[in-house]
């Protein structure tokens, strides 16, 4: 018979892993209690990923190009509810990854280390520029 249990965990668990109680399950007359055996399947998430190796997360954070040239702070929401603050001061290249250190995932069978949080900035480009905003460009540009 199969059973399906959802459980919520932080813990950087692998998909596919199994976790085995010995002798727990039902007991028959004359047999012994067979193993109630979990396989673990993770749940997707629409912001973050799990890394390869479970204890990192990744993900994009969309920023304008202002704040790509003058810097930005963003708030994020993590995954067990606390909110995490991402900023830089000046210059932003895109696809620039920043590294928040503690801010993955509960590592397994430890009491108190966590993975790493990994935000690639992902720079959104104004689609057209008025004739006036591009003069205005031109002259802050030429001045920098």
């Amino acid at each position: 018979m199969l059973v399906e249990y959802h459980i919520s965990s932080l813990f950087s668990i692998q998909d596919g892993e199994k976790i085995v109680f010995e002798n727990a399950g039902d007991e028959l007359p004359d047999k012994p209690a067979g193993h109630v055996i979990f396989s673990i399947r993770t749940a997707t998430h629409a912001r973050m990923q799990r890394d390869a190796n479970a204890r990192d997360l990744r993900m994009d954070l969309h920023i304008s190009l202002k704040e790509a040239l003058v810097g930005f702070s963003h708030q994020i929401l993590h995954l067990d509810g606390h909110e995490v603050i991402i900023s830089r001061n000046g210059i932003t290249q895109p696809y620039y990854l920043h590294k928040v250190i503690g801010e993955g995932m509960p590592i397994h069978n430890s009491g108190s280390e966590f993975g790493d949080l990994y935000v690639r900035c992902m720079v959104d480009f104004p689609r057209t520029f008025t004739e006036d905003a591009k003069q205005k460009l031109g002259t802050v540009f030429d001045a920098a």
